[in-house]
């Protein structure tokens, strides 16, 4: 479960947040340990929201998945309470009453795009995937694309853009000589907020890391759990080494799922670099120079723990009374 909450804007820390110029954006957006919510609306997982159904989408087939287990107390599906806000809010258009309605809506969106969706109709979805796009409730779905050999292009012809390499915007030199590389491990995903609660999974990767090659650590006097400073022009963080082949020398690696909340300096980003792609808008955050040093503080067991708010007990929301799932 998790909660949606109403906070003082000026109380976030957004600093991470911010969108970098020409649009090279972060993800790893967070609510601040001072936020006050005023209310608290408390959420059960989208997965299967309806009595018998609920849609998941996977790249570009969607199918269905039934509710497993019954909401505690009064916990409402997402869909629920964004639609219960905006009428409170005062906007129209928002008088769904189950998941149904609200994915019937969304099909309709869907008309004359590539990824036409209206033949998925809530019916059929229950007997079984369907791919897009589907224009019509006749339409079979499409497993395989453009097999006609006619693609939405003006003469019905593919386009291959040839470009030439570009180098990083940054590279090693003497003060910065390694190359950080920033991505996913198997057992966690993205900043940890529901992954990080579970003890299987966190045992696996219990704080952040960040690999180096042997060659590299003996160079620097470093051995296998040292804890370590990853430093750029722009930022640092700290995590433990694991010493490993499985990293070319000059190369280092460190997931991104940790950030403040769980210890102080544990967000690699803060030292990735904000540069861009002018076409896609890409930033380049898993490519730059840092340097590797023994030292920081010490992590412990009890920054697993989730962070907490300063907010009275959960009462039952104004939002709630009243009304049914």
């Amino acid at each position: 479960m998790s909660a949606h909450s109403t906070e003082d804007p000026s109380e976030t820390h957004n600093r991470r947040a911010a969108v970098p110029p020409q649009g090279g954006r972060r993800r790893d957006r967070r609510i601040a340990p001072r936020a006050r919510p005023h209310e608290v609306l408390v959420e059960f997982l989208w997965q299967g929201s309806e009595p018998k159904v609920g849609r998941h989408r996977l790249c570009q087939a969607l199918y269905s998945l039934r509710r497993q287990l019954e909401p505690p107390g009064v916990a409402k599906p997402d869909w629920w309470i964004f639609a219960r806000i905006a009428r409170a809010m005062g906007f129209h258009g928002f008088d769904f009453q189950n998941a149904d309605a609200v994915w019937d809506e969304y099909r309709l969106v869907t008309k004359g795009t590539l990824c036409d969706q209206r033949g998925m109709t809530n019916q059929r979805l229950r007997q079984g995937p369907l791919q897009w796009p589907s224009p019509h409730e006749k339409h079979p779905g499409t497993p395989r694309r453009s097999t006609d050999w006619k693609f939405p292009t003006s003469s019905g012809k593919a386009k291959f853009w040839c470009r030439s390499h570009q180098p990083p915007a940054e590279t090693p030199d003497e003060e910065f000589p390694f190359v950080l590389t920033t991505g996913r491990i198997a057992s966690q995903w993205h900043t940890r907020t529901r992954t990080g609660k579970i003890p299987e999974l966190v045992r696996h990767a219990p704080e952040p890391f960040v690999e180096m090659h042997p060659q590299d650590a003996e160079r620097l006097g470093i051995t296998d759990d040292d804890l370590v400073s990853i430093e750029s022009r722009r930022g640092r963080a700290q995590a433990r080494v694991k010493v490993t082949k499985d990293i070319r020398p000059g190369l280092v690696f460190a997931p991104f799922h940790w950030g403040d909340l769980w210890s102080e300096n544990s967000a690699v980003n803060d030292a990735t670099n904000p540069a861009f792609d002018p076409i896609s808008q890409q930033p380049e955050l898993k490519y730059c120079a840092v340097r590797v040093q023994v030292g920081g503080a010490k992590h412990c067991a009890s920054d697993l723990a989730s962070p907490t708010h300063n907010a009275s007990p959960l009462q039952k929301s104004p939002l709630l009374e009243g009304a049914t799932a």
